[in-house]
């Protein structure tokens, strides 16, 4: 399967199933200020360090989506970037 049509499928369940995106950060992170965070995603930012109990990634940041756990700004912003590029139908032939 092409990579394009799995983030067109991602983001259409994104949309749908208004799923979430969980990105776990923390207050004095520079690679967390690197984040680039497109609208009309459904994006959670979790600050590890404020009343979070429950996973806590050994660094930061980190997207949390379906079960995968993906590190990185750079990694992020890319994913991110592909998924509302998808949901707003840049990628149709």
């Amino acid at each position: 399967m092409d990579i394009y049509k799995v983030f067109i499928i991602l983001s259409q369940q994104i949309k749908r199933k208004n799923m979430e995106i969980n990105i776990y950060t923390k207050d004095k992170c520079d690679f967390c200020k690197q984040l680039v965070l497109p609208k009309g995603l459904n994006i959670k930012l979790i600050d590890i360090e404020k009343d979070y109990k429950g996973f806590t990634p050994g660094q930061v940041p980190v997207m949390q989506y379906n079960g995968m756990n993906l590190e990185g700004p750079h990694v992020i912003n890319t994913i991110l970037d592909l998924l509302n590029n998808a949901q707003n139908g840049n990628f149709k032939k």
